[in-house]
């Protein structure tokens, strides 16, 4: 009995601790998501780069492992320099200004005024540097500069009419700055006391980078040209041979020059990124494209790795760095990622740690280990899909644009047409609520049923009104859809009668929709409104805790009545936010994450784990339950279990450095103690433990190894 209680009492313990501990984390891609603006290559080994959401990561090993620093005030970084291996500065929006004296490790606030907006920052030695800010919400633009490696900085003359975003010095004494609303490039000789202005020839559009070999030759990239000049940039010579949109652009001595950016399809939809080359001065080029992610936003030239050669480095969306060592000739990955496509929707299957995500490129992500690692499976299609869905662990469905409806029947290895496509039908979801009855509607509002488990597929009525933008089934013939100007409608027979529910917020669009049964629902709104019902949407009520910063509401889960998420992002800087509440959506209470990219889907068979996916690659994983976090405790002794999966019972195998009393737990998905082998002393050495799973249902379990020496978790499916 006592030892029972003991057992009891550590397991209410694990229970809150782990509760203080569950967090949103990254699962794709890492070690992190958030897109990279700015990379500066220090070396072959060393690299940093930074963007949305404070995020600064840096490496001293060529990748294989990244130090990852979050400013708290999630302020995005736009500039990032370097004096050697050891110093250097960062800036960014609302005074962000941080130094490093250790390769970027630790990071030192020197932010003042807020209301700064700093977007470049370059030093041409460890003494001399600048900094400027093109525009703030009640500041004019300014240059900042420094002559004491950063202990002070004083403001050096502007020009009245000039925006500032880039700035590039060579040495203490020369430098150029864009112009980011005039399209004109600044030039000094002394340092920034006086500026010489320049036109470039891009006209009113806003050049997006500069660099300077020396004191003659440099070149300004404008969207899809890039501009030389041989003569301090007091005059500049056109290439119109680039053909991509240049983010950023570096030099390796007066003729050879890499840019980065993105172009598209021939239809000009789709999006991927791109590099070049010209080893003559912009006259000709060679590129490098990448089918993702969709764009690269900076490129840097680090120092010498042998004789001849120097180390690339380039950063973009989703969180992506890669390097080349061969003058771009190949690039190699230095971030892990699966997909770096949007993702659209996410799956995992109600018993085995198996999950699906779509992508907007038209392929199938697949995760065995519940969405740890993810696999790329192709599709016969390359349409963008927009919903995944899977009535058991081998077949499931997927639909997307142009009509397009497939299946698998092993698991999303492969996919095969499910009925013939309808050009115009580009569908917005689909939903099984049981093995058999299953819907796609298009936005259009065409309503396709399955009844015998999607053998075959007709259409069976309209959803009349605006675009319809989501839907869901909770039965065989409840269901409600939902869509532009606030619009939501039911059906009662399987979707071949709609009618209309008012929903209050006709002014905006309705993204999402959530029902737990026929009568609890919410909507995820625009222009920060949410809405939920008790009554099967005979009333809709608008939260009282309406988002004012909120641009949009994007998805919404709820586990029952009371709790559940929902997604957003801010009007600006248009990074997302997910919220949580207790109390069925009258009040809702924002997550603290240091997750800020926008999540457009939500996915979870119950509260023990929560799926989130978005753009570039995202996906996140809250964990909600017990057992998700006892892994975090101390773990001294080596263990195995097999056979797994096992029909009955399965064998535990560990090594003890001493003789020492050992129990063992068992826990079902959900984090209820099911199963528990009272605690006994065993020997020194391999030890074999047996564990019965007899009278307990197929699925997985999680058990605990509690030792002298510590715990250590570990995962069991039981299938018959």
């Amino acid at each position: 009995m006592k030892i029972f209680i003991a057992i009891r009492i550590l397991f209410l313990s694990i229970l809150v601790y782990s509760h203080a501990c569950a967090q949103w984390t990254w699962q794709n891609p890492l070690p992190q998501g958030h897109e990279l603006t700015v990379v500066k290559g220090i070396d072959s080994l060393r690299c940093c780069a930074a963007g949305l959401f404070g995020t600064i990561m840096t490496t001293k090993n060529g990748g294989k492992s990244w130090h990852i620093f979050s400013d708290s005030a999630k302020r995005w970084i736009e500039g990032v320099d370097f004096t050697d291996s050891l110093h250097g500065w960062a800036v960014g929006l609302r005074g962000f200004r941080f130094s490093t004296d250790d390769g970027g490790i630790t990071w030192s606030d020197h932010s003042t005024d807020s209301l700064d907006w700093f977007t470049s920052v370059t030093f041409a030695d460890p003494l001399h540097g600048w900094m400027c800010n093109e525009w703030g919400p009640d500041t004019r633009p300014k240059i900042l500069r420094t002559s004491d490696g950063g202990l002070t900085w004083n403001a050096c003359p502007c020009p009245a009419t000039a925006y500032p975003s880039v700035l590039r010095f060579i040495d203490p004494h020369h430098g150029w700055f864009c112009d980011g609303t005039w399209g004109s490039i600044f030039r000094t000789s002394d340092g920034g006391n006086t500026w010489v202005k320049r036109d470039i020839g891009g006209g009113n559009s806003e050049p997006t980078d500069l660099w300077f070999s020396d004191t003659l030759h440099g070149c300004c990239v404008y969207e899809s040209s890039i501009f030389y000049t041989s003569d301090g940039g007091d005059h500049w010579v056109g290439r119109d041979s680039l053909h991509l949109y240049a983010a950023s652009v570096t030099m390796d001595g007066m003729n050879v020059i890499y840019t980065t950016g993105f172009t598209t399809n021939n239809s000009g939809i789709t999006y991927h990124a791109r590099s070049a080359k010209s080893a003559d001065a912009g006259l000709t080029w060679s590129y490098n494209d990448f089918e993702e992610p969709e764009n690269e936003n900076s490129i840097s030239l680090a120092s010498p790795v042998t004789y001849d050669s120097r180390a690339l480095w380039q950063a973009g969306r989703g969180g992506n760095i890669l390097r080349s060592l061969n003058g771009s000739q190949s690039w190699q990955w230095m971030t892990r990622q699966a997909p770096l496509a949007n993702i659209t929707s996410i799956y995992f299957d109600k018993t085995f740690p198996v999950g699906w995500a779509s992508t907007g490129s038209g392929y199938i992500m697949k995760s065995r280990d519940g969405g740890v690692t993810w696999n790329r499976m192709p599709t016969c299609t390359t349409n963008p899909l927009t919903s995944v869905c899977f009535t058991d662990t081998l077949k499931g469905f997927a639909v997307g644009q142009k009509g397009t409806l497939v299946r698998t029947t092993d698991g999303g290895i492969t996919w095969t047409q499910a009925m013939t496509a309808v050009p115009a039908n580009d569908y917005v979801a689909v939903c099984f609520p049981d093995p058999l009855h299953g819907w796609t509607i298009s936005g259009n509002g065409a309503v396709i049923r399955t009844v015998d488990g999607g053998n075959t597929w007709a259409r069976v009525g309209t959803v009349y009104g605006d675009e319809v933008y989501d839907f869901t089934f909770i039965d065989s013939r409840h269901g409600w859809s939902v869509g532009n100007w606030g619009n939501i409608r039911v059906t009662r027979d399987g979707g071949v009668h709609w009618s209309i529910q008012t929903s209050h917020v006709e002014i905006t669009q309705i993204w999402d929709v959530c029902f737990t049964d026929s009568l609890y629902g919410w909507c995820a709104v625009g222009r920060g409104y949410k809405i939920h019902t008790t009554d099967g949407g005979k009333t809709w009520l608008v939260d009282g805790s309406i988002y004012q910063d909120a641009w949009d509401h994007y998805a919404v889960k709820f586990f029952d009545h009371y709790n559940g998420y929902m997604t957003g992002e801010y009007d600006w800087p248009y990074t997302g936010f997910i919220l949580r509440t207790s109390d069925g959506g009258v009040t809702w209470k924002e997550e603290q994450t240091t997750i800020g990219n926008t999540v457009y889907n939500l996915f979870a068979n119950d509260s023990t784990a929560v799926y989130g996916a978005g753009r570039s690659g995202t996906i996140i994983r809250h964990a909600g339950g017990v057992l998700q976090d006892i892994s975090l405790l101390e773990n001294r002794h080596s263990m195995q279990c097999y056979p797994n999966p096992c029909k009955e019972s399965f064998f535990i195998k560990m090594t003890l450095a001493e003789q020492q009393p050992v129990s063992v737990q068992v826990f079902d998905c959900r984090g209820n103690l099911v199963l528990v082998l009272t605690e006994r002393t065993f020997p020194a050495g391999d030890q074999v433990i047996p564990v019965s799973l007899e009278g307990l249902p197929d699925g997985t379990y999680l058990f605990r190894v509690v030792t002298a020496g510590g715990a250590r978790t570990g995962k069991m499916v039981k299938l018959n």
